[in-house]
């Protein structure tokens, strides 16, 4: 605002105003349109934003969700079943908001040694700049 009636009074050009500041040039002809439409006071108001939309996944969606994914249900038959997207029960789940067994859970996990390491290989790693090699036992 200041830098606003800086240039309506006339006491500074915009280019001047946007050098000494570091704002840019599109910034301060917003802020000065806004000066002369609406007044100082626009600038002290609450802006006039939309909050997010109704809550789709209330209690009685995510109980019926989590009784449906204990049965085995699909995440696609059940966001059918319940009228809502099944990217946003595919969300809640991810997020923890919906309790699930999934299939993942189910599989035993490897450790971080067993990736990309074979009991018949050896000497896999590199020796003098050259490029591994393996030798199948």
């Amino acid at each position: 605002m200041f830098t606003s009636q800086l240039y309506i009074i006339g006491l500074c050009k915009q280019v001047e105003i946007c050098q000494a500041f570091e704002i840019s040039k599109i910034s301060m002809k917003r802020n000065v349109r806004k000066l002369k439409k609406n007044g100082p006071e626009t600038f002290y108001r609450e802006p006039n934003r939309k909050g997010r939309c109704s809550t789709v996944i209330t209690n009685e969606v995510k109980n019926q969700a989590e009784r449906l994914l204990l049965l085995d249900w699909s995440q696609v038959m059940i966001a059918e079943k319940l009228n809502i997207y099944s990217s946003t029960l595919s969300k809640a789940i991810n997020q923890g908001r919906i309790h699930s067994v999934s299939s993942r859970s189910k599989r035993p996990k490897k450790g971080k040694g067993s990736r990309g390491k074979s009991s018949n290989i050896i000497g896999n790693k590199h020796f003098e700049g050259k490029h591994p090699r393996k030798v199948y036992v």
